[in-house]
């Protein structure tokens, strides 16, 4: 199964979601941000978007780097090709493109921000049971 993990930039939580779901299933799994700023991120690597206490955290914790992780923007083709979509932040912000696919499953309650290692076990007890 194919499954798209959607947040505002692609720099934390849908990253997060991404590695933790390689870590613990099996499947084809790509990440992607929503918002226009997400356009000076695209194609940087995490480490280079001052993140670190976010990449600290997750290798302490799973002992996952996603430091080399890559930004990128969400396409039509993406959220078109993806058999599972799920979004991390709130509609008003979706594209249209988004907002036109049915079945999207909506993680908006998951911040990003305050306790990290509480934020990446939030993410952590979704994707097991996925």
């Amino acid at each position: 199964m194919k499954i798209l993990f959607i947040c505002q930039g692609n720099m934390v939580r849908s990253q997060i979601a991404e590695v933790l779901y390689k870590k613990y299933k099996d499947g084809n799994v790509l990440s992607a941000g929503i918002l226009p700023n997400a356009e000076e991120h695209d194609g940087k690597k995490l480490k280079d978007l001052d993140l670190g206490v976010w990449i600290e955290a997750l290798k302490d914790k799973e002992g996952i780097d996603i430091s080399l992780n890559i930004c990128k923007q969400v396409t039509k083709e993406m959220v078109r090709e993806a058999e599972m979509v799920i979004v991390m932040s709130k509609k008003e912000i979706w594209p249209d493109f988004l907002k036109n696919r049915k079945d999207i499953i909506s993680w908006d309650d998951v911040e990003d921000n305050g306790d990290i290692p509480k934020v990446i076990d939030q993410i952590k007890g979704r994707v097991i049971p996925l």
